[in-house]
């Protein structure tokens, strides 16, 4: 079998506190838990060096391609202290690989840099815009295709002419769930996952929509630190749970739990991200209530393992739908059980090499 070789611009073993450090990590399980051979170049920019002189001396004929997970961070810039140690090494081996004839794809991260304004002195964030321009630049000289969470994303970057594009948004773990006492006899029970900081984590609506209806608790999973910072700017319902767990304890709650429930306020922002937490819930079999104008929300419509309504309105309303009328949310929980398998990590790592594959036959 071909080897296929993995960048990633930080090490892959890290503290998984991230999305961004979820991701690659899951790629890279996921790719070897489907077969395929990988030889890893990851770390900072001298362990980097030191690898990519290993994986360039693999014969060309052995190789699948190169697949790399970006950061963030603009890759110049991705060692400890940030300093720009070896600014174009990275797209010098994905172009000289593309010379031998092997395929290079890239996952671009986020677009950020793009549409919204870090809060860091004027100087440093000047700084990051270089460099993330210097990244997409190269990009568009040293890769074969181009991956991003949504396709919406792409209409945030400039043109990366002669370079293929496509979706490979985040993927889960498919878990199965304890039988749990039939609804009609019980609270509805919903979980969200993730960040509380408003503009892009604003709360409030969600928060706004289930106070005060009967037979509904919601549980917000969120960092203990990040609430602490956020919780003066909300009015917390008394049908709502704070907690702070993680890994087995996160878990537990997801187990307890007979929904997902992310509905956050449009944003150009929010209008091409795809959490990393959306996919979790669909793996542990949880149907999703979304913002229908954000592509969670869409993607929940259409694969028919959720609802995405559009304002606070409607899904006040499909709350308390969905309280008086709980075999609605039992057949949507089929649903989510169904399409789980199509958003595994597993179906990403096979996306990727599928992809690959075609690139090599093309230019053959």
């Amino acid at each position: 079998m071909s080897i296929l070789i993995f960048h990633s611009p930080m090490p892959i073993e890290r503290p998984l506190d991230s999305g961004s450090a979820v991701r690659p990590k899951r790629m890279l399980e996921a790719f070897r838990a489907i077969g395929q051979e990988v030889l890893l170049v990851d770390g900072d920019s001298r362990r980097r060096r030191r690898l990519w002189r290993e994986a360039l001396g693999t014969p060309p004929e052995d190789l699948l391609g190169v697949y790399s997970e970006l950061s963030t961070t603009p890759i110049a810039l991705t060692d400890p202290d940030h300093l720009p140690r070896s600014p174009f090494m990275d797209a010098k081996a994905f172009r000289r690989l593309r010379e031998r004839g092997v395929p290079a794809a890239a996952f671009y991260r986020d677009a950020y840099w793009r549409v919204g304004r870090t809060p860091v002195a004027w100087w440093k964030r000047t700084t990051l815009a270089l460099f993330h321009r210097l990244e997409w630049h190269q990009l568009g000289r040293s890769i074969d295709h181009c991956f991003v969470p949504t396709l919406e994303m792409l209409d945030h970057l400039p043109s990366l002419a002669g370079v293929q594009a496509s979706a490979l948004p985040p993927g889960g773990v498919p878990r199965d769930r304890p039988p749990r006492r039939p609804l009609g006899h019980r609270p509805l029970r919903l979980i969200y996952v993730g960040g509380v900081q408003p503009p892009h984590y604003d709360l409030a609506p969600m928060f706004d929509s289930i106070d005060g209806i009967d037979g509904l608790e919601l549980v917000i999973c969120c960092r203990e630190t990040e609430w602490r910072k956020a919780v003066a700017a909300y009015r917390v319902p008394s049908n709502t749970t704070i907690v702070h767990g993680s890994g087995d304890a996160l878990d537990e709650l997801y187990r307890s739990c007979d929904g997902a429930l992310d509905w956050r306020p449009w944003s150009v922002y929010l209008s091409f991200a795809s959490p990393i937490k959306t996919f979790e819930a669909i793996g542990w079999g949880l149907p999703l209530i979304a913002n229908g104008r954000l592509p969670t929300g869409r993607l929940a419509e259409t694969h028919a393992f959720g609802w995405g309504p559009e304002t606070p309105e409607a899904l006040r309303e499909l709350l308390r739908r969905l309280v008086e009328d709980r075999t609605i949310l039992e057949r949507a929980a089929q649903g989510a059980i169904a399409a789980r398998e199509f958003h595994t990590w597993e179906a990403r790592a096979r996306t990727v090499l599928e992809t690959l594959r075609g690139i090599r036959e093309a230019h053959r």
